[in-house]
């Protein structure tokens, strides 16, 4: 979570014209410098979770479009039907990683304390707004 709130804010300072740091190599000194090497690895946990989940979902989805229309002899193997399974694969990935993606900005973006943890923001996310709140 601190790891996504430093990036906000550091993308919002960057809006405003008032960046935090000079370039790539000034953050990496920076947070290294003040978090230690462990702070150079805070958040890779919940991005290999979400990520995960978007690549399972985008490969498996691309393969089965594909092989289906090939199966079916709907389409050939050619561009058009690579442009096909790739636009539903992407709905799919898309489809799969928006709750994540809602549940990751809200809790990032809330208070400390206000949710156990990001399934528990997910727990409050749906009982507010039920299934529809995670697809904004």
């Amino acid at each position: 979570k601190q790891w996504y709130q430093r990036r906000v804010r550091g993308m919002q300072a960057a809006k405003a014209g008032t960046a935090r740091y000079s370039g790539t190599m000034a953050a990496y000194y920076n947070i290294a410098l003040t978090e230690g090497t462990r702070g150079l690895w805070s958040g890779l946990g919940p991005s290999i979770a979400r990520l995960s989940i978007c690549n399972i979902g985008e490969v498996v989805t691309y393969d089965s479009v594909k092989t289906a229309m090939l199966q079916r002899e709907l389409m050939r193997d050619s561009f058009p039907l690579h442009v096909f399974a790739a636009v539903c694969a992407g709905f799919v990935t898309t489809c799969l990683t928006s709750p994540v993606d809602v549940v990751k900005t809200t809790y990032v973006n809330s208070t400390p304390g206000t949710y156990s943890g990001a399934l528990g923001c997910g727990r409050a996310l749906a009982r507010s707004g039920g299934f529809k709140v995670f697809y904004k």
